[in-house]
Formats: structure tokens, sequence, C-alpha cells
């Protein structure tokens, strides 16, 4: 919302006007106020009209106004309806300090991570900003604090307990067995192997190749979010003899006619863990027990950083770091063993 003053003397008001049905925002603006007294009032006027929206009504209209990726636009829309419904109905001059509060004090006990829950907190103060600089709403979200971050270490398996778990799947998920082999023996994500073609497999080369992911809330496609993510992985000769009969199918490596379902994927590993008794992690795991074994077992973290599609080395050794101080700590007592010095010290006098 903004003022301007015309050649003529007088002032123009412009403005965005929301239709609450239609859920449409266009851009209009009214003329002829003979002072700027006049066309504050009736500036003000209007934002009065706006306390009347749905808070959700005037965030919706700030998504619409801000460059976003859909994938995110609808990640944001799913959580206000799962973890904050009431913002649905709620009018914003509703949403006072106190309600913020209190919303606040309900995501603080959701079993998600800070990070999670500060994307919450984000939306609130978006919306919030939003509303005072467009309408000259009270912008209650200023009191708002994000969540501490708490870096969380995230469990592992190793291949001993990988195969356990592949071992207790049940029959009726008999084809999810590849696509869990793959993420445990390339790390690869999981939108990233659901993404991948029969044209992806190179049985010539023993290799993926990772160029694309499935969005997760639409399902369509999209690139690496860096050039490091489009990589060529190369595989064991077991998974690569496993992954071999796929490649008959119609067009997607998991999934034939179309990508396996993720809600399929996440029930199968709901439902082997179980049934198999090993600890459990998320599928996401799979990918950093993939890369934990590697630098366990010696690899140089540069190649393993390029072989998880890593911005940069820093990133894998920032997400490794405790993996890496107890490969150091394997490191040093294998000098303690090597400088053992198998020459006795009479043995050195005598030879003097």
């Amino acid at each position: 919302m903004s003022i301007s003053k015309e050649r003529n003397g007088t002032y123009t008001v412009f403005y965005s006007k929301k239709d609450v049905v239609s859920q449409t925002t266009s851009r209009t603006k009214k003329r002829g106020f003979r002072t700027l007294k006049e066309a504050k009032e009736y500036e003000r006027s209007l934002s009065r009209n706006a306390s009347d929206v749905s808070f959700y009504a005037l965030y919706d209209e700030h998504q619409k106004n801000t460059d976003q990726a859909e994938e995110t636009r609808l990640y944001k829309d799913n959580m206000i309806k799962r973890y904050m419904p009431g913002l649905l109905t709620v009018k914003y001059e509703d949403v006072t300090k106190a309600y913020l509060l209190n919303l606040r004090s309900e995501i603080s006990k959701l079993d998600l991570a800070s990070k999670t829950k500060n994307k919450m907190i984000e939306i609130l103060k978006t919306t919030t900003r939003y509303a005072n600089e467009v309408y000259d709403l009270d912008d209650n979200g200023k009191i708002l604090k994000r969540f501490p971050l708490t870096k969380k270490e995230f469990e592992i398996w190793t291949p001993e307990e990988y195969f356990q778990f592949e071992a207790g799947l049940h029959p009726e998920f008999d084809d999810c067995v590849p696509f869990f082999r793959t993420l445990f023996f390339t790390g690869l994500r999981k939108g990233e192997a659901r993404a991948l073609t029969v044209d992806d497999l190179d049985l010539e080369k023993e290799l993926l190749i990772v160029n694309k992911s499935i969005r997760k809330y639409k399902g369509s496609l999209k690139a690496p979010k860096t050039p490091s993510g489009v990589r060529k992985v190369r595989l064991d000769k077991n998974t690569l003899k496993l992954l071999k009969p796929l490649k008959s199918n119609e067009k997607w490596l998991f999934g034939d006619y179309r990508p396996i379902s993720r809600d399929r994927i996440d029930r199968a590993f709901k439902i082997g863990i179980e049934r198999s008794g090993v600890k459990k992690i998320r599928i996401h795991d799979l990918r950093h027990s993939h890369a934990s074994f590697l630098i366990m077992n010696g690899a140089n973290i540069v190649t393993v950083s390029k072989r998880l599609g890593h911005s940069s080395v820093n990133m894998t050794m920032n997400t490794y770091a405790h993996i890496l101080k107890e490969s150091e700590n394997q490191l040093v007592e294998m000098l303690n063993v090597a400088s053992l010095s198998p020459v006795k010290n009479d043995d050195v006098q005598k030879s003097q």
C-alpha cells in the first residue's frame, strides 16, 4: 500500500484488493484526494477492512506474490494444514501476540526437528510482516523467537544389519528389495532413486546416471539443486546383478510403468524393521549408512563427497564429523600397533 502525489496536486492511493471468496488478488488505486490527510485516512480504512480477512488469506496472498518453487509452496501449505489448522479460519485481527505465543508453545511439543519447527515460525513471521508492510496491520509475529538448533547424530546400519532387515521384508514387498539395496550400496537419496529410468542404468559401465529427482509432494521431476548433484555412481557386482533384470522394464527402473510410490516404500520399510528386529532408522539413514561405512573403512573423503553428490567436501566433513573422529581413533590405534618396535633395546646395544 502506498500514496503518490500527482502533478495536479492531488493524491492517489495504491493498494492490493483481495477477493476472499475466489482467493484472487488485484492491484488497484483510488485517485482524487485533495490532501495527504484524506489519502492517509482512506489508507487506514483499507487496513481496518483488511483486518477482517483470515490469516490464511493474507498468507496465501503473500505466497502468490513470492518467487518460489511450487514444491516449496505445497510444503508450506501441508505444514499449516497438518500442524497449524487453526490458521485456516482465524481472522487476522484475532492473531494476537498471545495467540502466537500459545501457538509457538504447541509447536514446541511436536516431535519434530528444530529446523522443521523453525519453518513454521518463519511462515508466521513472514505473513505478519507482509500484512504490516502491505496493509499496515500489526506485525505481532515479531514477538516469536526461533527454536535453538540441535545437531542430531543420525542412526546407521552396518551391512550385517541391512541384510538382516532385507531378510525380514515381507514377500509382498519383494519388488522393494532392489530399491533399498540401491539406497544402501550407492548412497542415493530416495527421490533420486525413484527418478531412475531404465536408461539411467548402464550395464556395460556398471553404473547409475543420477541427473534428476522426483518432487516430494507433486511427483514431477526436478533437476539437482547443484551441478555436483549430477553424477555417475559405480555399482558393486551384487547390486548390479540385482538391478540387471529391471533393465527390461517399460520406463522406470523401480516401478516399471510409473515410479514406485512413496507410500509403498515407507510401508515396506516400516514393516521390514518390525519383522527383522533391527534398530529403527529413517530411510534417509540408508544414505548415511553407506557414507559412514565407506569412511570407516578408509575411503577418501573427497571421493565419498563426489559419490554422494554433495556441493562441497566441507559439507561431507561437517555431516560425518563424528564418523571421521572415530576413524581417526582407529587410525591412531593402527599406528600404535605399527610403532611397536620388533627390535629389543639390548639388540640395539649389541649391534653398536
